[in-house]
């Protein structure tokens, strides 16, 4: 027995056909659904739009006849009469498996026509990507040497501010100093201007004569 099954020609449909099915004087075949729903509604074909109006041009059918059925149907049937309908039986089937080559062709003309276009879309987006990751990586690099410019910089302002601050604390440092100093003179300069001239005084010392502050009277 063989394992392929007739497909729903109804092309919303396309489900295998197993136990009943419509089929027509046009060599197609349908569902029971779907064949019910349209004939009973309209004598046409779905799949050509051919008109079937005659008696024998919609048949429903058992596609998984019992065996009396098998035993029973073509009985009395003279040999070239069962030859006939086995032979348009088999031109009905070998219809279908044409038509279904057909479909399944043309279905995978358009799903590799696709597969070329995502294809295509891919190899775009990849091109795209690694630009885009050139492109980045040379901000980066660019971005990493500014950086290394600003710290070298910023390095040397340091040091140079190092170098000011001591500059600067010797300047204080002397300064302080140098106050230190001049407040010292003064103080001395100005204990020396307090002491009248008339109270220093003559004194010898070993035929040396030495001026000493005589004592105050007051």
């Amino acid at each position: 027995m063989s394992e392929i099954n007739l497909i729903c020609n109804y092309k919303k449909c396309r489900k295998d056909l197993n136990s009943f099915a419509w089929v027509t004087s046009c060599s197609h075949i349908f569902c029971d659904y779907d064949g019910s729903r349209t004939f009973n509604r309209e004598k046409k074909c779905p799949c050509c739009n051919e008109v079937l109006n005659r008696r024998l041009d919609i048949v429903q059918i058992n596609l998984n006849p019992d065996e009396s059925f098998k035993s029973m149907i073509l009985c009395g049937l003279r040999p070239e009469v069962v030859m006939d309908i086995s032979l348009r039986a088999v031109s009905f089937w070998n219809y279908q498996m044409t038509q279904e080559k057909i479909i399944q062709t043309s279905s995978m003309k358009r799903l590799q026509a696709k597969f070329e276009q995502v294809k295509i879309n891919m190899e775009t987006m990849e091109y795209q990507f690694q630009k885009h990751i050139l492109i980045e990586t040379k901000k980066s690099e660019s971005a990493l040497k500014d950086a290394e410019l600003q710290r070298r910089k910023t390095q040397e302002i340091e040091e140079k501010l190092i170098e000011k601050s001591r500059i600067l604390h010797q300047v204080q440092s002397k300064y302080e100093s140098l106050k230190l100093q001049l407040i010292s003179n003064t103080i001395k300069s100005t204990k020396t201007e307090q002491i009248p001239m008339a109270q220093l005084q003559p004194k010898t010392f070993e035929g040396q004569n030495e001026f000493v502050f005589a004592p105050n009277v007051d």
